[in-house]
């Protein structure tokens, strides 16, 4: 179709070259006439004229003559459109000087390629010329089913082996697209590619012949040159002409449109999988998609880094992500500490916001609930070995989340608060032995039950003093300041966040976790609450290997602590065993540096390190120099950082690095709301309806 537009615009052009050689023809005749004129009365007056007023007329008339003479570029476009002759062949034919060949592709495969028809397009010398036709599903599986019969009656009869391969795999794509077009009710329709091949001369034209012939077979499809045919296959690819019948019937053949759709130039990408969904836009235009749980080469998982300043499109990007696979069945759980996916997750995706933060009352994960942890040693000493529930690996999380938490605390402190913890486990009948498989939210000891716990040993001491028994002074001190820093979050301002039963619970496929309405300037209490939400979330998300599941940490620097590294560790964790249980880990942040910092670089540089894919938006100062010299890029993609626009990004898919640009269609522009630092949104007061900006939402 679209050498079709150009051959027509050609001649259109050619329309136009001839009008104006017709003008200037006229204007020739009409020069030359003035000029017969002029020298007629020179000639009459010869006498009567000096020899330097003749020389003048003649110096005039020549440079009129010279101001109508024809370009030569109009005479070459001329000949290139409007050929002197056109004479046809068997197998070829002449059109002007060249030499054309028309070929015809006369069997599809029935998974192409992703781009197939733009490679086909793209090979020089060709004019490439396309045909589609809608048909009746119905009337598709009615001819199938009457092929199946024919060929497979043809399997059982014949005895020669190629042929008898040939129509067997013939059998087995027809069985195969009747299923598909009855379980999806796909598009169908009949397809015609005519393909011309010329060159000026013999040598030319035979090598244009033969790079057609090999791509296209390279591409898993079957050519044909149309012998005897060439005049109508010229003018089936010619835009004046309509198609050919006797062309039609050795070519046009049943294709899915996806599988035509799938093969057009505006679907080639420098980056696609052949499954997958929209992803981006690389600097040509051309889109890429991408299927982020494929696992080829150097993609050994689907763990995303999204780094950038604020306002550069990472939170837009992101939620397109996030509806392309939410639209193929995808779990998805979204940490969200600025609510910017609250709207877009119970408005556009059906999904459920759970309340998790300063403003949560009623809404509860108990940080002493026995949940999964994942140990990144497995992955070296047996990689299939499921995460454990106990209470050994459990109590490493409980000391992280103290740790955070009582920023005073001591080493005394810490090993008393330790066997408390253990002691108000037993009180619930939990020890190092207990199966916990089959406890409720019900049967765990809560924050209130180590304050008792204190509470209890405190009065025990006191008592002793009373008798006049020897008591540690040390250890009664330790006991009264561990009360003390205990108190807030059992009895205290923060006993609505952490002590109670965990009471949040959701069966919704997309589920965003709002840890927003912490007081300004508390971050303490913000890194802990990320910290517990994380642990609820991956215990969920690796209920189920067969199930693909997203987990989207959101300003991921929050949790960051470089006084408490085990926080990282754990997620770091996370992110080597989510390809285990079919989970990625989407770390977002502003920038590299926060997880650079000496104390926890480490940790941090294997975390945004283990991703395979990477998305790198707009960055500057010491950002960029860390980000160079981590992923030691390139002068020219340092610039891009440099200067990059809103919603332009450097993507990394394994080792492959590409521009793209996040611009989607209006479906998901639709439902990408509510937040975001680039959302992209119609431009105001224009006539074209198509061009789209990128305006920041920020306040």
């Amino acid at each position: 179709m679209v050498s079709k537009i150009i051959v027509f615009l050609l001649i259109i052009a050619a329309l136009v070259v001839i009008t104006m050689l017709n003008k200037s023809n006229k204007k020739v005749k009409k020069a030359n006439k003035k000029a017969n004129n002029r020298k007629t009365n020179t000639i009459k007056n010869e006498k009567k004229t000096p020899v330097k007023d003749v020389a003048l007329v003649e110096e005039r008339t020549s440079s009129k003559k010279k101001e109508v003479e024809i370009d030569p570029m109009l005479k070459t476009i001329l000949d290139t459109v409007a050929p002197i002759s056109v004479s046809f062949d068997q197998n070829s034919f002449r059109f002007g000087d060249k030499i054309v060949r028309a070929y015809a592709i006369t069997q599809y495969t029935p998974h192409p390629k992703f781009g197939w028809l733009a490679d086909i397009m793209g090979i020089p010398n060709t004019i490439v010329s396309t045909l589609y036709t809608p048909t009746s599903n119905a009337d598709l599986m009615q001819a199938l089913a009457k092929t199946l019969n024919v060929m497979r009656g043809t399997a059982e009869s014949t005895r020669n082996y190629i042929e008898q391969q040939r129509v067997e795999q013939g059998i087995e794509n027809a069985e195969e697209t009747i299923k598909r077009l009855d379980r999806t009710g796909e598009s169908v329709g009949r397809f015609s590619c005519i393909v011309l091949a010329f060159g000026t001369s013999k040598e030319e034209f035979q090598k244009s012949c033969s790079r057609v012939e090999s791509k296209i077979s390279a591409l898993n499809l079957r050519v044909k040159i149309l012998s005897n045919l060439q005049k109508e296959g010229f003018m089936s690819a010619f835009p004046t002409y309509t198609p050919q019948a006797d062309v039609l019937r050795c070519s046009e053949k049943i294709i899915t449109q996806s599988a035509m759709e799938f093969g057009m130039p505006i679907a080639s990408s420098a980056f696609s999988d052949d499954t997958g969904c929209h992803f981006a836009e690389d600097t040509n235009g051309n889109m890429i998609i991408l299927d982020m749980w494929k696992r080829i080469g150097d993609r050994t998982n689907s763990n995303f880094t999204v780094m950038g300043m604020p306002g550069k499109g990472k939170s837009f990007s992101v939620k397109s992500i996030l509806l392309g696979e939410w639209m193929r069945g995808t779990r998805i759980y979204i940490i969200d500490p600025e609510r910017e996916y609250v709207q877009m997750v119970e408005d556009e995706m059906e999904g459920e916001v759970l309340k998790v933060g300063a403003n949560s009352k009623g809404s509860m994960i108990n940080p002493l609930q026995i949940r999964t942890v994942s140990s990144s040693s497995k992955d070296e000493k047996n990689p299939d070995e499921e995460d454990t529930a106990n209470l050994a690996s459990h109590l490493k999380t409980v000391e992280t989340f103290f740790d955070l938490y009582l920023e005073d605390i001591t080493a005394s402190q810490k090993a008393l608060l330790k066997d408390m913890t253990i002691k108000a486990y037993a009180k619930y009948g939990i020890t190092f032995e207990s199966d916990i498989s089959h406890l409720t939210n019900n049967d765990y000891p809560v924050m209130k039950d180590i304050y008792d716990l204190i509470e209890f040993e405190i009065t025990k001491l006191d008592m002793k003093k009373k008798r006049g028994e020897n008591v540690s002074t040390v250890e009664y001190n330790d006991y009264v300041q561990l009360r003390g820093l205990m108190k807030d979050i059992a009895v205290g301002g923060d006993s609505f966040i952490w002590n109670g039963e965990t009471t949040i619970h959701s069966d919704s496929k997309v589920v965003a976790l709002d840890t927003s309405g912490f007081a300004e300037g508390n971050e303490k209490l913000k890194k802990i609450q990320y910290f517990n939400v994380l642990t609820w979330v991956w215990e969920q998300a690796s209920q189920n290997r067969e199930e693909r599941c997203i987990i989207v940490a959101d300003e991921a620097y929050m949790m960051i602590d470089q006084r408490v590294p085990t926080a990282l560790i754990h997620m770091r964790n996370m992110a080597k065993r989510g390809r285990k249980y079919n989970v990625s880990i989407m770390t977002i942040s502003h920038s590299v540096v926060d997880f650079l910092a000496p104390a926890i670089k480490q940790y941090g540089q294997e975390l945004i390190g283990t991703s395979c894919y990477k998305m790198f938006f707009g960055c500057e100062g010491q950002n960029l120099l860390e980000l160079s010299n981590l992923y030691d890029l390139k002068e020219a993609e340092r610039d891009f950082l440099l200067g990059a626009e809103q919603g332009y990004a450097l993507a990394q898919f394994g080792s492959k690095r590409v521009i793209v640009h996040f611009k989607v269609g209006d479906y998901k522009k639709r439902r990408i709301s509510g937040g975001g630092e680039g959302v992209e949104t119609k431009k105001k007061n224009t006539s074209n309806r198509d061009n789209v900006v990128w305006q920041s939402v920020n306040a």
